[in-house]
Formats: C-alpha cells, structure tokens, sequence
C-alpha cells in the first residue's frame, strides 16, 4: 500500500503527520 502525503509547506499538521510516519520508519509520497 503506496501512502500519499497532500500537504503545504507552511501547514503544521502535514508536518505533524510527517514526523509520525517517519518516527514510525513508515514510506510516503509527498505530493505538493
């Protein structure tokens, strides 16, 4: 299962959710 990340730069949750798929060693795609 791919995970695709929609998110912006400036947008704190995205940044939120990037920390816990990487403190969680889980791959994404970011998609801006």
């Amino acid at each position: 299962m791919s995970r695709v990340l929609l998110g912006y730069w400036r947008s704190s949750s995205s940044w939120r959710v990037r920390i816990a798929l990487n403190w969680k060693a889980l791959s994404y795609e970011t998609v801006p």
